[in-house]
Protein backbone atom coordinates (compact mmCIF):
# COMPACT_ATOMS: atom_id res chain seq x y z
CA UNK A 1 0.00 0.00 0.00
CA UNK A 2 1.00 3.58 -0.76
CA UNK A 3 2.74 5.44 2.27
CA UNK A 4 1.46 8.44 0.80
CA UNK A 5 -1.37 10.57 2.50
CA UNK A 6 -4.50 11.43 0.25
CA UNK A 7 -7.05 14.27 0.28
CA UNK A 8 -9.74 15.28 -1.36
CA UNK A 9 -8.61 17.32 -4.08
CA UNK A 10 -5.30 16.37 -4.63
CA UNK A 11 -4.22 15.86 -8.68
CA UNK A 12 -1.80 13.11 -10.02
CA UNK A 13 -1.37 11.85 -13.68
CA UNK A 14 -4.20 13.50 -15.27
CA UNK A 15 -6.67 12.55 -12.56
CA UNK A 16 -8.40 14.28 -9.12
CA UNK A 17 -9.24 12.53 -6.25
CA UNK A 18 -13.09 13.17 -5.53
CA UNK A 19 -13.47 10.86 -2.92
CA UNK A 20 -12.04 8.94 -0.15
CA UNK A 21 -14.27 6.92 1.93
CA UNK A 22 -13.64 3.65 4.84
CA UNK A 23 -15.23 0.70 3.90
CA UNK A 24 -15.02 -1.32 7.10
CA UNK A 25 -17.06 -4.72 5.66
CA UNK A 26 -13.80 -5.14 3.48
CA UNK A 27 -10.77 -4.07 5.62
CA UNK A 28 -10.45 -1.18 3.14
CA UNK A 29 -10.40 2.35 2.12
CA UNK A 30 -11.91 3.69 -1.03
CA UNK A 31 -10.72 6.01 -3.59
CA UNK A 32 -12.46 7.75 -6.39
CA UNK A 33 -10.49 9.38 -9.18
CA UNK A 34 -11.98 11.27 -12.03
CA UNK A 35 -9.49 11.74 -15.07
CA UNK A 36 -9.27 15.67 -15.63
CA UNK A 37 -10.11 15.77 -19.49
CA UNK A 38 -12.14 12.83 -20.13
CA UNK A 39 -14.39 12.22 -16.95
CA UNK A 40 -13.22 8.89 -16.65
CA UNK A 41 -13.62 7.10 -13.58
CA UNK A 42 -11.19 4.94 -11.48
CA UNK A 43 -12.30 3.67 -7.64
CA UNK A 44 -9.64 1.82 -6.47
CA UNK A 45 -10.23 -0.30 -3.06
CA UNK A 46 -7.13 -0.81 -1.40
CA UNK A 47 -6.59 -3.60 1.67
CA UNK A 48 -4.52 -6.45 2.57
CA UNK A 49 -6.23 -8.79 -0.41
CA UNK A 50 -3.72 -10.41 -2.11
CA UNK A 51 -5.67 -11.71 -4.65
CA UNK A 52 -5.47 -8.27 -6.74
CA UNK A 53 -8.85 -7.77 -9.14
CA UNK A 54 -9.65 -5.15 -11.93
CA UNK A 55 -12.43 -4.62 -14.02
CA UNK A 56 -13.46 -2.10 -17.02
CA UNK A 57 -16.87 -1.05 -17.39
CA UNK A 58 -18.80 0.05 -19.98
CA UNK A 59 -22.31 1.30 -20.15
CA UNK A 60 -23.27 -0.17 -23.20
CA UNK A 61 -27.73 0.33 -24.20
CA UNK A 62 -28.82 -1.46 -27.05
CA UNK A 63 -30.95 -0.29 -29.58
CA UNK A 64 -31.88 -3.03 -31.78
CA UNK A 65 -31.74 -6.84 -31.34
CA UNK A 66 -28.69 -7.14 -32.81
CA UNK A 67 -26.82 -7.91 -30.00
CA UNK A 68 -23.48 -5.85 -31.02
CA UNK A 69 -22.24 -5.41 -27.20
CA UNK A 70 -22.40 -8.77 -26.76
CA UNK A 71 -20.19 -9.33 -30.05
CA UNK A 72 -18.26 -6.89 -29.29
CA UNK A 73 -17.57 -8.24 -25.87
CA UNK A 74 -15.82 -11.28 -28.42
CA UNK A 75 -14.33 -9.38 -30.58
CA UNK A 76 -12.78 -6.61 -28.25
CA UNK A 77 -10.29 -9.83 -26.73
CA UNK A 78 -9.18 -10.70 -29.97
CA UNK A 79 -6.33 -8.29 -30.97
CA UNK A 80 -5.29 -5.17 -30.10
CA UNK A 81 -2.94 -2.60 -31.37
CA UNK A 82 -0.08 -3.75 -28.41
CA UNK A 83 -0.96 -6.98 -28.60
CA UNK A 84 -2.08 -8.08 -32.11
CA UNK A 85 -2.12 -11.48 -32.22
CA UNK A 86 -5.25 -13.23 -33.24
CA UNK A 87 -6.51 -14.43 -29.72
CA UNK A 88 -4.51 -12.83 -26.77
CA UNK A 89 -7.24 -13.98 -24.45
CA UNK A 90 -7.03 -18.01 -25.09
CA UNK A 91 -2.97 -17.10 -25.37
CA UNK A 92 -3.00 -15.53 -21.68
CA UNK A 93 -5.80 -18.54 -20.36
CA UNK A 94 -2.71 -21.09 -21.60
CA UNK A 95 -0.03 -18.95 -19.70
CA UNK A 96 -1.13 -16.58 -17.41
CA UNK A 97 -1.99 -17.44 -13.42
CA UNK A 98 -4.68 -15.77 -13.55
CA UNK A 99 -7.40 -16.60 -11.25
CA UNK A 100 -9.72 -15.21 -12.78
CA UNK A 101 -10.46 -13.89 -16.43
CA UNK A 102 -13.31 -13.31 -18.19
CA UNK A 103 -16.21 -10.14 -20.35
CA UNK A 104 -19.79 -10.23 -19.52
CA UNK A 105 -22.56 -8.41 -21.15
CA UNK A 106 -25.15 -7.10 -19.07
CA UNK A 107 -28.60 -5.70 -20.51
CA UNK A 108 -27.28 -2.21 -19.84
CA UNK A 109 -23.36 -2.88 -19.71
CA UNK A 110 -20.40 -4.78 -20.78
CA UNK A 111 -17.65 -5.63 -18.10
CA UNK A 112 -13.80 -7.17 -18.56
CA UNK A 113 -12.84 -8.25 -15.10
CA UNK A 114 -9.68 -10.09 -14.42
CA UNK A 115 -7.85 -11.52 -11.55
CA UNK A 116 -3.93 -12.60 -9.93
CA UNK A 117 -2.44 -13.48 -7.14
CA UNK A 118 0.62 -12.45 -8.44
CA UNK A 119 1.62 -8.93 -8.63
CA UNK A 120 3.87 -9.81 -12.77
CA UNK A 121 0.85 -11.32 -13.73
CA UNK A 122 -2.16 -8.82 -12.98
CA UNK A 123 0.16 -6.03 -14.72
CA UNK A 124 -0.21 -7.93 -17.55
CA UNK A 125 -3.60 -9.05 -17.62
CA UNK A 126 -3.87 -5.39 -16.49
CA UNK A 127 -1.69 -4.00 -19.64
CA UNK A 128 -3.52 -6.56 -22.20
CA UNK A 129 -7.27 -5.89 -21.03
CA UNK A 130 -6.58 -2.03 -21.24
CA UNK A 131 -5.14 -2.06 -24.92
CA UNK A 132 -7.77 -4.28 -25.66
CA UNK A 133 -10.70 -2.39 -24.70
CA UNK A 134 -9.29 1.27 -25.81
CA UNK A 135 -6.95 -0.33 -28.65
CA UNK A 136 -8.82 -3.21 -30.31
CA UNK A 137 -8.09 -4.27 -34.19
CA UNK A 138 -11.83 -5.08 -34.58
CA UNK A 139 -10.91 -6.81 -37.49
CA UNK A 140 -13.62 -7.31 -39.99
CA UNK A 141 -12.86 -10.72 -40.32
CA UNK A 142 -13.12 -10.99 -36.73
CA UNK A 143 -16.84 -9.54 -36.64
CA UNK A 144 -17.44 -12.24 -39.26
CA UNK A 145 -15.98 -14.83 -36.80
CA UNK A 146 -17.61 -13.74 -33.82
CA UNK A 147 -20.60 -12.39 -35.01
CA UNK A 148 -22.23 -13.15 -38.25
CA UNK A 149 -21.27 -14.35 -41.57
CA UNK A 150 -22.52 -15.98 -44.09
CA UNK A 151 -21.23 -19.50 -45.46
CA UNK A 152 -22.65 -21.18 -49.01
CA UNK A 153 -21.82 -24.69 -50.73
CA UNK A 154 -22.95 -24.24 -54.19
CA UNK A 155 -26.80 -23.14 -53.85
CA UNK A 156 -26.89 -23.93 -50.02
CA UNK A 157 -26.40 -21.31 -47.94
CA UNK A 158 -26.24 -20.68 -43.79
CA UNK A 159 -24.67 -17.91 -41.15
CA UNK A 160 -22.20 -18.55 -38.92
CA UNK A 161 -20.65 -16.84 -35.96
CA UNK A 162 -19.57 -17.74 -32.48
CA UNK A 163 -22.27 -15.32 -31.06
CA UNK A 164 -24.79 -16.38 -33.65
CA UNK A 165 -24.74 -19.66 -32.64
CA UNK A 166 -24.49 -18.82 -28.76
CA UNK A 167 -27.98 -17.09 -28.99
CA UNK A 168 -29.35 -19.61 -31.61
CA UNK A 169 -28.78 -21.88 -29.05
CA UNK A 170 -30.36 -19.94 -25.70
CA UNK A 171 -32.84 -18.72 -27.71
CA UNK A 172 -34.35 -22.33 -28.33
CA UNK A 173 -34.88 -22.75 -24.36
CA UNK A 174 -38.37 -22.33 -23.23
CA UNK A 175 -37.30 -21.13 -19.70
CA UNK A 176 -34.83 -18.47 -21.19
CA UNK A 177 -37.62 -16.98 -23.43
CA UNK A 178 -40.04 -16.62 -20.01
CA UNK A 179 -37.03 -15.11 -18.05
CA UNK A 180 -36.28 -12.44 -21.31
CA UNK A 181 -39.56 -11.87 -22.21
CA UNK A 182 -41.04 -11.49 -19.11
CA UNK A 183 -38.76 -8.76 -18.02
CA UNK A 184 -38.55 -7.09 -21.60
CA UNK A 185 -42.32 -6.33 -21.45
CA UNK A 186 -41.79 -4.71 -18.48
CA UNK A 187 -39.77 -1.64 -19.75
CA UNK A 188 -41.28 -1.70 -23.54
CA UNK A 189 -40.09 1.93 -23.40
CA UNK A 190 -36.48 1.58 -22.44
CA UNK A 191 -33.42 -0.18 -24.00
CA UNK A 192 -34.08 -3.32 -21.74
CA UNK A 193 -37.24 -3.89 -24.25
CA UNK A 194 -34.17 -5.11 -26.40
CA UNK A 195 -32.02 -8.50 -25.70
CA UNK A 196 -28.36 -7.37 -25.52
CA UNK A 197 -26.95 -10.58 -26.16
CA UNK A 198 -29.00 -10.94 -29.76
CA UNK A 199 -31.78 -12.22 -31.15
CA UNK A 200 -30.26 -14.53 -34.27
CA UNK A 201 -33.25 -13.16 -36.92
CA UNK A 202 -31.34 -9.52 -35.69
CA UNK A 203 -27.78 -10.53 -35.91
CA UNK A 204 -27.70 -11.12 -39.67
CA UNK A 205 -28.89 -7.78 -40.34
CA UNK A 206 -26.15 -5.87 -38.62
CA UNK A 207 -23.09 -4.87 -40.56
CA UNK A 208 -19.40 -4.17 -39.89
CA UNK A 209 -19.96 -0.50 -40.44
CA UNK A 210 -22.66 -0.54 -37.31
CA UNK A 211 -20.76 -2.36 -35.16
CA UNK A 212 -17.42 0.02 -35.37
CA UNK A 213 -19.74 2.72 -34.85
CA UNK A 214 -21.10 1.04 -31.35
CA UNK A 215 -17.80 0.86 -30.49
CA UNK A 216 -16.80 4.43 -31.02
CA UNK A 217 -19.96 5.38 -29.30
CA UNK A 218 -19.72 3.62 -26.19
CA UNK A 219 -16.37 2.77 -25.89
CA UNK A 220 -15.03 6.01 -25.28
CA UNK A 221 -13.29 7.23 -21.97
CA UNK A 222 -15.80 9.52 -21.00
CA UNK A 223 -18.37 6.52 -20.75
CA UNK A 224 -15.66 4.11 -18.93
CA UNK A 225 -15.39 2.88 -15.54
CA UNK A 226 -12.38 1.18 -13.72
CA UNK A 227 -12.74 -0.97 -10.58
CA UNK A 228 -9.24 -2.23 -9.10
CA UNK A 229 -9.14 -4.13 -5.65
CA UNK A 230 -6.18 -5.50 -3.33
CA UNK A 231 -2.84 -4.70 -1.92
CA UNK A 232 -1.44 -1.92 -4.13
CA UNK A 233 -0.53 1.28 -4.29
CA UNK A 234 -3.04 3.85 -4.52
CA UNK A 235 -3.25 5.43 -8.03
CA UNK A 236 -0.79 3.17 -9.08
CA UNK A 237 -2.18 2.57 -12.72
CA UNK A 238 -3.38 6.34 -13.35
CA UNK A 239 0.29 7.38 -14.85
CA UNK A 240 -0.19 4.86 -17.15
CA UNK A 241 -3.85 5.06 -18.28
CA UNK A 242 -3.36 8.95 -18.58
CA UNK A 243 0.12 9.07 -20.41
CA UNK A 244 -0.65 5.85 -23.02
CA UNK A 245 -4.41 6.16 -23.42
CA UNK A 246 -6.30 9.12 -21.87
CA UNK A 247 -4.03 12.02 -23.04
CA UNK A 248 -5.43 11.21 -26.61
CA UNK A 249 -9.21 11.84 -26.29
CA UNK A 250 -11.58 14.80 -25.25
CA UNK A 251 -14.77 14.38 -23.44
CA UNK A 252 -17.84 12.96 -25.06
CA UNK A 253 -21.10 13.81 -23.65
CA UNK A 254 -22.28 9.85 -24.41
CA UNK A 255 -25.86 9.36 -23.79
CA UNK A 256 -25.64 5.90 -21.58
CA UNK A 257 -27.61 6.25 -18.67
CA UNK A 258 -30.16 3.91 -18.10
CA UNK A 259 -33.35 5.17 -18.17
CA UNK A 260 -36.46 4.98 -15.59
CA UNK A 261 -39.90 3.01 -17.44
CA UNK A 262 -42.85 5.27 -17.25
CA UNK A 263 -44.84 3.78 -14.93
CA UNK A 264 -48.49 1.79 -16.02
CA UNK A 265 -52.11 2.66 -14.90
CA UNK A 266 -53.65 -0.87 -15.06
CA UNK A 267 -51.56 -3.99 -15.88
CA UNK A 268 -50.76 -5.64 -19.17
CA UNK A 269 -50.56 -9.02 -20.81
CA UNK A 270 -48.68 -10.34 -23.58
CA UNK A 271 -47.78 -13.93 -24.94
CA UNK A 272 -44.79 -15.36 -26.13
CA UNK A 273 -44.29 -18.80 -27.97
CA UNK A 274 -41.69 -21.51 -27.63
CA UNK A 275 -40.31 -24.44 -29.11
CA UNK A 276 -41.30 -27.57 -27.52
CA UNK A 277 -38.82 -28.67 -24.94
CA UNK A 278 -37.48 -32.22 -25.41
CA UNK A 279 -39.04 -35.42 -24.17
CA UNK A 280 -42.45 -32.56 -23.58
CA UNK A 281 -45.46 -32.86 -25.95
CA UNK A 282 -47.28 -30.33 -27.87
CA UNK A 283 -49.90 -29.35 -26.01
CA UNK A 284 -51.19 -26.60 -23.82
CA UNK A 285 -50.18 -27.96 -20.49
CA UNK A 286 -47.11 -27.38 -20.88
CA UNK A 287 -47.44 -23.62 -21.02
CA UNK A 288 -45.81 -21.67 -18.58
CA UNK A 289 -47.78 -18.39 -16.87
CA UNK A 290 -46.34 -15.95 -15.08
CA UNK A 291 -46.68 -11.94 -13.06
CA UNK A 292 -44.23 -9.68 -13.36
CA UNK A 293 -43.40 -6.51 -11.15
CA UNK A 294 -41.26 -3.24 -11.56
CA UNK A 295 -40.52 -2.81 -8.43
CA UNK A 296 -37.52 -0.34 -6.91
CA UNK A 297 -34.68 0.84 -8.08
CA UNK A 298 -31.35 -1.46 -7.89
CA UNK A 299 -29.07 1.64 -6.43
CA UNK A 300 -31.26 1.82 -3.79
CA UNK A 301 -29.29 -0.19 -0.85
CA UNK A 302 -32.23 -0.99 1.65
CA UNK A 303 -34.60 -1.69 -1.30
CA UNK A 304 -32.40 -3.85 -2.56
CA UNK A 305 -31.89 -6.05 0.52
CA UNK A 306 -35.45 -5.83 1.41
CA UNK A 307 -36.61 -7.48 -2.19
CA UNK A 308 -33.96 -9.88 -1.73
CA UNK A 309 -34.75 -10.76 1.72
CA UNK A 310 -39.07 -10.94 0.80
CA UNK A 311 -38.17 -12.58 -2.03
CA UNK A 312 -36.27 -15.34 -0.08
CA UNK A 313 -38.96 -15.26 2.54
CA UNK A 314 -41.78 -16.06 -0.35
CA UNK A 315 -39.83 -18.82 -2.52
CA UNK A 316 -36.85 -19.67 -0.76
CA UNK A 317 -37.96 -23.67 -0.52
CA UNK A 318 -41.05 -25.96 -1.24
CA UNK A 319 -42.23 -24.74 2.27
CA UNK A 320 -42.18 -20.80 1.45
CA UNK A 321 -45.99 -19.20 1.50
CA UNK A 322 -45.73 -18.18 -1.10
CA UNK A 323 -44.18 -21.31 -2.87
CA UNK A 324 -46.48 -23.49 -0.82
CA UNK A 325 -49.19 -22.27 -1.88
CA UNK A 326 -49.05 -22.33 -5.84
CA UNK A 327 -47.63 -25.64 -4.91
CA UNK A 328 -50.95 -26.79 -3.23
CA UNK A 329 -52.96 -25.27 -6.24
CA UNK A 330 -52.31 -27.65 -8.39
CA UNK A 331 -52.41 -25.37 -10.85
CA UNK A 332 -49.37 -26.41 -12.27
CA UNK A 333 -46.41 -29.11 -12.42
CA UNK A 334 -44.32 -27.13 -10.88
CA UNK A 335 -43.49 -23.01 -10.31
CA UNK A 336 -41.48 -21.37 -12.91
CA UNK A 337 -37.99 -21.83 -12.17
CA UNK A 338 -38.18 -17.77 -13.36
CA UNK A 339 -39.27 -16.91 -10.41
CA UNK A 340 -37.58 -14.52 -8.36
CA UNK A 341 -35.89 -11.37 -8.55
CA UNK A 342 -32.86 -9.45 -10.52
CA UNK A 343 -30.89 -6.68 -9.82
CA UNK A 344 -29.58 -6.43 -13.31
CA UNK A 345 -31.65 -3.94 -14.34
CA UNK A 346 -32.10 -0.51 -12.88
CA UNK A 347 -35.46 -1.11 -11.89
CA UNK A 348 -35.23 -4.54 -10.35
CA UNK A 349 -38.25 -7.19 -11.76
CA UNK A 350 -40.13 -9.51 -9.54
CA UNK A 351 -41.65 -12.75 -11.52
CA UNK A 352 -43.53 -15.27 -9.92
CA UNK A 353 -45.98 -18.17 -11.83
CA UNK A 354 -46.32 -21.55 -12.82
CA UNK A 355 -44.30 -23.77 -15.28
CA UNK A 356 -46.49 -26.70 -17.12
CA UNK A 357 -49.90 -25.42 -17.02
CA UNK A 358 -52.62 -25.00 -19.18
CA UNK A 359 -52.72 -21.28 -20.98
CA UNK A 360 -56.01 -20.86 -20.95
CA UNK A 361 -56.39 -21.04 -16.71
CA UNK A 362 -53.93 -17.92 -17.28
CA UNK A 363 -56.69 -16.01 -15.19
CA UNK A 364 -57.08 -18.34 -12.57
CA UNK A 365 -53.27 -18.60 -12.35
CA UNK A 366 -53.10 -14.25 -11.95
CA UNK A 367 -55.56 -14.62 -9.52
CA UNK A 368 -54.48 -17.41 -7.29
CA UNK A 369 -51.34 -15.50 -7.20
CA UNK A 370 -52.69 -12.39 -6.50
CA UNK A 371 -55.10 -13.56 -3.60
CA UNK A 372 -52.39 -15.68 -2.00
CA UNK A 373 -50.20 -12.79 -1.77
CA UNK A 374 -53.38 -11.03 -0.33
CA UNK A 375 -53.65 -13.74 2.38
CA UNK A 376 -50.07 -13.48 3.45
CA UNK A 377 -50.58 -9.67 4.09
CA UNK A 378 -53.69 -10.57 5.66
CA UNK A 379 -52.33 -13.59 8.36
CA UNK A 380 -48.90 -11.65 8.23
CA UNK A 381 -45.30 -13.24 7.71
CA UNK A 382 -44.14 -15.73 10.40
CA UNK A 383 -41.72 -14.51 13.10
CA UNK A 384 -39.54 -17.47 12.48
CA UNK A 385 -39.40 -17.19 8.69
CA UNK A 386 -38.06 -13.83 8.59
CA UNK A 387 -35.43 -14.39 11.14
CA UNK A 388 -34.50 -17.26 9.55
CA UNK A 389 -34.36 -15.47 6.39
CA UNK A 390 -32.02 -12.17 8.10
CA UNK A 391 -29.59 -15.16 9.76
CA UNK A 392 -29.36 -16.43 5.70
CA UNK A 393 -28.85 -12.80 4.80
CA UNK A 394 -26.32 -12.56 7.44
CA UNK A 395 -24.04 -15.04 6.86
CA UNK A 396 -23.84 -14.41 3.03
CA UNK A 397 -22.57 -11.47 4.04
CA UNK A 398 -19.70 -12.79 6.56
CA UNK A 399 -19.26 -16.34 4.37
CA UNK A 400 -16.08 -16.22 1.59
CA UNK A 401 -17.68 -18.50 -1.06
CA UNK A 402 -15.51 -19.78 -3.72
CA UNK A 403 -15.91 -19.23 -7.78
CA UNK A 404 -15.12 -15.45 -7.74
CA UNK A 405 -13.02 -13.44 -6.13
CA UNK A 406 -13.91 -11.13 -3.53
CA UNK A 407 -13.27 -7.97 -5.74
CA UNK A 408 -15.78 -9.29 -8.04
CA UNK A 409 -18.22 -9.63 -5.62
CA UNK A 410 -17.14 -5.97 -4.69
CA UNK A 411 -17.23 -4.92 -8.05
CA UNK A 412 -21.35 -5.80 -8.71
CA UNK A 413 -22.39 -4.53 -5.63
CA UNK A 414 -20.85 -1.03 -6.39
CA UNK A 415 -22.42 -0.69 -9.57
CA UNK A 416 -25.45 -0.52 -8.39
CA UNK A 417 -25.12 2.72 -7.87
CA UNK A 418 -22.06 3.87 -9.87
CA UNK A 419 -24.01 2.32 -13.26
CA UNK A 420 -26.61 5.65 -12.28
CA UNK A 421 -23.71 8.11 -11.28
CA UNK A 422 -24.03 7.67 -7.36
CA UNK A 423 -20.85 7.09 -5.80
CA UNK A 424 -19.79 3.40 -5.89
CA UNK A 425 -19.03 3.56 -1.87
CA UNK A 426 -22.77 4.27 -1.63
CA UNK A 427 -23.69 0.35 -2.52
CA UNK A 428 -20.86 -1.46 -2.57
CA UNK A 429 -21.35 -2.60 1.36
CA UNK A 430 -24.03 -5.03 2.82
CA UNK A 431 -24.20 -4.62 6.32
CA UNK A 432 -25.21 -1.03 6.15
CA UNK A 433 -28.19 -2.07 4.70
CA UNK A 434 -28.79 -4.99 6.62
CA UNK A 435 -28.48 -3.18 9.63
CA UNK A 436 -31.54 -0.35 8.08
CA UNK A 437 -33.33 -3.64 7.38
CA UNK A 438 -33.20 -4.79 10.74
CA UNK A 439 -34.35 -1.41 12.36
CA UNK A 440 -37.23 -1.01 10.09
CA UNK A 441 -38.81 -4.49 11.05
CA UNK A 442 -37.82 -3.36 14.70
CA UNK A 443 -39.95 -0.10 14.07
CA UNK A 444 -42.54 -1.79 11.85
CA UNK A 445 -42.84 -5.34 12.49
CA UNK A 446 -45.24 -5.47 9.47
CA UNK A 447 -42.55 -3.96 7.20
CA UNK A 448 -42.42 -6.61 4.88
CA UNK A 449 -45.96 -7.43 4.69
CA UNK A 450 -46.56 -3.52 3.92
CA UNK A 451 -43.51 -4.21 0.74
CA UNK A 452 -45.88 -6.61 -0.47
Amino acid sequence: MSEREWAVGDEFSGFVLTEVSPLEEYKATGYLFRHIATEMEVYQVVNDDKELFFSYVFRTLPNNDAGIAHILEHCCLAGSKKYPVRDPFMTLLKGSTNTFMNAMTYPDRTMYPAASPLKKDFDNLFSVYTDAVFAPLLREETFQQEGVRMICDGDTCHFEGVVYNEMLGGGADHDTIVGRNSVRSLFPDTPYSFNSGGDPKHIIQLNYQQFLAFYSMFYHPSNCKLFIYGDMAVGEKLKMLDSEYLRSYAKLNVDSLPPLSEAWNVPRKTTFTSPVEEGEEQGSQNDSVVLSWATCEASDPLSLVTLSTLVDILLGNPGAPLYKALLDSKLGKDISPESGMSSDFREMPFTVGFKGIDGERAEEAEDLILSSLEAIVAKGLDADIIASSMKRSRFKQQEIPGGFPNGFRALIRSLKGWLVDHSPSKTIGLSAPLQALEDALLENPRYFEQCI
